[in-house]
């Protein structure tokens, strides 16, 4: 290999290597900005009713809303019951498959389950 082919197979080396790493970079970035944020969803949309904490508000209480906080309501429910049940509704709950996506409903899910953990 002569130096100007070896000069030029480094350089090409080095910017599929820059290239890369800008790539990745672009691609760390934007699933940052689809991240969801589980708390100000439920908090947005479930807790009028659910409460900020898992413990059912007034309004709640009259459309007989479980309280996620509860250990035992939390180990006798699945993830998906409580993504069907934010997907479609429940009896006294409506659905929001219309006003959440499914990444939205399965974060709010997600945050059910944080209220049900012990807190200190």
């Amino acid at each position: 290999m002569t130096d100007t082919v070896r000069n030029r197979f480094v350089l090409f080396v080095l910017c599929s290597i820059a290239l890369a790493v800008f790539i990745s970079g672009a691609i760390d970035l934007f699933a940052e900005e689809k991240k969801v944020d589980a708390r100000r969803i439920y908090n947005n949309n479930c807790a009028k009713c659910h409460g900020k904490f898992g413990k059912p508000t007034k309004r709640g209480q009259r459309l007989g809303t479980p309280t996620f906080s509860s250990r035992f309501w939390q180990v006798s429910v699945t993830d998906e019951r409580i993504i069907k049940a934010i997907t479609y509704g429940t009896k006294n709950m409506p659905g929001w498959r219309k006003e959440l996506t499914p990444e939205e409903i399965k974060a709010a899910a997600r945050w059910v389950r944080v209220l049900g953990k012990k807190r200190r």
